[in-house]
């Protein structure tokens, strides 16, 4: 079994220290800003068999331990193997019957259809494949926003679950609009969509969470990029799109009395430069930045106020510094099949630790799959 480790230098509530200060204290300079080998190591069949189900497999990310993400340890049994022991007609099929029978109702909904929508993508030729589109349907999103509250307001490991799982989803979604299966303008426009009264349309609940999440900030970052690169033949996507961001407002989500209710205003928020209490504004406003996607202090004023705009410059600026000018875009091997093959990894696991108490749902895609069951003699949570 893999080490279920924490990666040492990483902590999850700031940005890894800069290249420079990591030289200067004689660490190892910090993987985050391209310096690090390439990855996972990718076969044919997507992702080696000593792939570590709890990381990430990113060195720009923070992976957490099993004992923080499952208040214990996680026995070998709980552990996917390879491949997924099923073909992707059978995994499309029991896709469409979820779609068909109901929406996601409950978390163990959402996992399996996770896990269904991972294999998919993951057998998938790189022509692409329509049901991919599924990561959009808008049952999916608004168990994601669940989701997403859950790692901004929880505590705990099942809040760092539930992050771990939004993290992987939005990288996925990433991969696949930069492959080009999945629309960029349909994803932004998914994104921004939801017809519930009790919680904003994704897009809104990633910045929100972003704020404080260096995962989250980086995913969401990811994904913007993939939308960028995607549309840059555009010459007016850059514009319309920080327009349309800046121009949202939408309450649902926030605390009383939170006045910052746009995409932007939830990430930079009253614009404060310190990375330890809000280290995902900063890299929003590093990585942004350098797309094109910030709006400028006319626009800001012009929508808000001078005031605003000059609480989220300081906040560009810090993000600024702290990039160092290196890259923290995704690496040229970052493929969908890799993605996926985490995200199934992902699902797999949550339905391990599930199951002393399974939902029909993760039952009938356990089936299909033929994935191992927990022995006799494994432990019981």
């Amino acid at each position: 079994m893999p080490p279920l480790t924490l990666v040492p230098h990483l902590n999850p509530y700031e940005p890894p220290p800069s290249y420079d200060d990591a030289v200067s204290s004689g660490e190892t300079p910090p993987p985050a800003y391209g310096r690090s080998e390439s990855g996972l190591a990718i076969d044919a069949g997507g992702i080696h068999d000593g792939a570590d189900p709890l990381s990430h497999g990113d060195p720009r990310y923070v992976d957490f331990p099993a004992q923080a993400l499952y208040d214990g340890s996680v026995a070998d049994w709980m552990l996917p193997q390879g491949r997924p022991r099923t073909s992707l007609e059978r995994a499309q099929a029991w896709y469409d019957h979820s779609v068909a029978e109901r929406d996601i109702q409950t978390s163990d909904d959402g996992v399996a259809r996770l896990q269904a929508l991972a294999v998919i993508a993951w057998f998938s030729p790189a022509s692409g494949n329509s049901r991919l589109n599924g990561l959009l349907r808008q049952d999916l999103l608004d168990m994601m926003v669940r989701w997403t509250a859950l790692s901004r307001r929880g505590r705990g490991g099942r809040a760092l679950r539930a992050e771990s799982m939004v993290v992987q989803y939005v990288r996925l979604l990433a991969s696949l609009v930069g492959r080009q299966d999945i629309d960029p303008g349909f994803a932004l426009e998914s994104l921004r969509r939801t017809d519930r009264r009790d919680q904003p349309p994704l897009l809104l609940a990633l910045a929100s969470a972003s704020a404080t999440s260096s995962n989250v900030a980086t995913a969401l970052c990811d994904l913007l990029h993939a939308c960028h690169t995607a549309r840059r033949s555009h010459p007016s996507f850059e514009k319309t799109l920080v327009a349309d961001l800046l121009a949202t407002r939408d309450r649902r989500g926030l605390e009383r009395g939170d006045k910052y209710d746009t995409f932007y205003g939830r990430v930079f928020g009253d614009g404060r430069a310190d990375t330890r209490s809000r280290p995902g504004a900063a890299i929003v406003g590093c990585r942004l930045g350098r797309l094109g996607l910030l709006p400028s202090d006319e626009a800001v004023s012009r929508r808000h106020s001078p005031t605003r705009a000059g609480k989220w410059l300081e906040a560009q600026k810090a993000g600024d510094s702290w990039g160092r000018g290196r890259s923290l875009d995704p690496r040229p091997d970052w493929q969908p099949q890799s993605q996926a093959a985490q995200l199934y990894r992902r699902t797999f696991l949550e339905n391990a630790w599930r199951s002393q108490h399974p939902s029909a749902a993760v039952q009938a895609f356990a089936a299909i799959t033929r994935s191992r069951s927990p022995s006799p003699s494994a432990p019981a949570r």
